[in-house]
């Protein structure tokens, strides 16, 4: 499976933003050999694909040296990419939109962050959206991740708060997102 780059620039981002442009060294510099060749000089271009495991490394890099022991700062760091890439008429855009509406809309975004797994909307209730996410292994840095990105796009909406639970069936390359927020 493979990510944009853009994830991964999300990441250095918020390193850079919220512990000092210093601290990216340090990630990368923990970085294994077989990540490192992917970045040759440490540069990443947000519209080259790069390899999961790439990104998932960077992110137990930083939940080990930030996330106090907690998954929390995964979360924390998709949706400050999440909400950086929206810029301009698509943050006006998102303000006005049901909450039901942006979510919707990111499931047909998936397959442009990542080449492998399907992402469909699966349920609708009252301030409830269901996500299913098919053929991605288990993984909770991914999961925990995508649980951010959902978190970025609601706070960019009407949304009040949210809270994101998933659950992932073993054996079915199957997991469901279950998004509840408040208006």
């Amino acid at each position: 499976m493979n990510i944009k780059g853009v994830s991964i620039k999300n990441c250095q981002e918020y390193i850079e933003d919220n512990f000092g442009k210093e601290k990216w060294s340090e990630i990368f510099n923990e970085l294994g050999e077989g990540s490192k060749k992917h970045l040759p000089d440490g540069d990443i271009f947000p519209g080259n694909w790069y390899p999961i495991e790439l990104f998932i490394e960077i992110n137990e890099i930083i939940q080990r040296k930030y996330g106090e022991k907690n998954r929390r700062i995964l979360r924390d760091a998709a949706k400050y990419g999440a909400m950086n890439n929206m810029k301009g008429i698509y943050r006006i855009f998102l303000k006005i939109a049901t909450p039901e509406y942006a979510l919707k809309r990111a499931s047909m975004i998936f397959s442009q962050y990542f080449d492998e797994g399907t992402l469909k909307h699966t349920e609708t209730g009252k301030d409830y959206l269901q996500f299913q996410l098919d053929n991605v292994d288990e993984n909770h840095v991914f999961f925990e991740r995508f649980a951010g990105f959902v978190e970025g796009i609601l706070a960019s909406t009407s949304a009040k708060a949210s809270s994101i639970e998933y659950k992932h069936f073993k054996g079915e390359k199957r997991t469901v997102f279950d998004v509840y927020y408040k208006r």
